[in-house]
């Protein structure tokens, strides 16, 4: 009798775990574009999304050129290259003349995949989107800042396509830096402030004059865009009507953080 009950706990246990996997996976065929920003996986807060995907619709509109986001749980078995190529050619992501991108995110393996369509991979190469990988999203992934690795890869994306230094397609907050770089800061300040004290003190002060003041050019917090800020608001009443109709082959670049 305990014997059999054991069996049916582990046989129930069993088919709950079953189950909690496949309501909790992403199948490309499960899959329906609400935006060009998908956060299937919740990695972003919805101000960032929001700001994401207004900055997205803006690039559209500037560009004609659909760049989707895309988070999900999991590749439950697939590989990221493969996923990524899928999706795309299931949402048709890009005009007709394949000017779309795909960033796909996947939280539980930790990849990341940037695939290109075909009107983009002589601009977007493999080795520029290997790059804006590496340097851009995986350093920021691994601190936990999604947003701001997606911000910088879309920024990053746009300069390359305009050949321009469009800062501004999505605003990023400065980030911070580490204590130990802002105590040396300091402490080369005070050492600078020391030996200004001790030159003076022995050499004199040149005319007799001496001011501490001196003029600095104006800081612009970063440069001007046409654009916008990208730090959020309506998306003008206009709801999304899906991408293009555009494909890819298989270009573009993957990455782990």
């Amino acid at each position: 009798m305990i014997k059999t009950l054991k069996l049916q706990l582990l046989s129930f246990f069993l088919i709950c775990l079953v189950l909690i996997q496949t309501l909790s996976a992403e199948k490309v065929e499960q899959l329906t574009p609400k935006g060009f920003v998908n956060d299937y996986a919740d990695m972003l807060s919805q101000q960032e999304e929001l700001t994401l995907e207004n900055a997205l619709r803006d690039v559209e509109k500037n560009l004609t050129i659909e760049i989707a986001v895309v988070t999900i749980n999991s590749l439950e078995g697939d590989t990221v290259e493969n996923f990524a190529n899928n999706l795309f050619e299931k949402w048709k992501i890009g005009k007709k003349n394949d000017n779309g991108l795909l960033i796909l995110i996947a939280k539980n393996e930790r990849e990341i995949r940037i695939e290109v369509g075909y009107g983009l991979e002589p601009i977007i190469t493999d080795g520029r989107a290997k790059r804006i990988i590496d340097e851009l999203m995986v350093p920021n992934f691994k601190q936990g800042n999604y947003y701001v690795g997606i911000a910088l890869a879309i920024n990053e994306i746009v300069s390359i396509i305009t050949k321009k230094d469009v800062n501004q397609v999505i605003y990023v907050e400065p980030q911070n830096p580490p204590f130990w770089a802002t105590l040396i800061l300091i402490l080369f300040a005070i050492g600078f402030l020391v030996i200004m004290i001790l030159a003076i003190r022995h050499f004199g002060i040149p005319g007799g004059r001496y001011s501490p003041y001196s003029s600095y050019g104006r800081y612009r917090g970063g440069s001007s865009s046409r654009w916008g800020s990208g730090r959020g608001g309506g998306f003008g009443g206009s709801g999304f009507g899906g991408f293009g109709g555009g494909r890819s082959g298989g270009g573009g670049a993957s990455g782990r953080w």
